[in-house]
């Protein structure tokens, strides 16, 4: 088994099968198309090209690539976290700059 911290990208070959066991982390699939089944869970998932799921620590997660396929991983929230962040930078126009507290 090999463990990783993400994020990370990673190339499945098509039927290649990855057991997730790891901590929460979200999944996007950059190019290809994946299958997600997890224990207990009655709906299969099906992703696309810039789809993203998210992974739950000892769900049983299984992922297959239905062909050839490049996922990234990210820590659980820091996906969402950095779109929202980008989004709010467009939207104001400018780019966040840090507090200074005079001492």
């Amino acid at each position: 088994m090999v463990r990783f911290t993400p994020p990370v990208t990673l190339r499945l070959s098509q039927g290649e099968v990855l057991a997730w066991n790891q901590a929460a982390a979200l999944v996007r699939v950059v190019s290809g198309q994946v299958w997600i089944t997890r224990r207990n869970d009655l709906i299969d998932h099906f992703l696309h090209h810039g789809q993203c799921f998210e992974l739950r620590r000892s769900h049983g997660t299984l992922i297959q690539a239905e062909q050839d396929v490049w996922l990234r991983f990210e820590r659980d929230g820091s996906l969402l976290g950095g779109w929202l962040s980008s989004r709010w930078r467009r939207l104001t126009g400018r780019a966040t700059q840090a507090a200074t507290v005079a001492g």
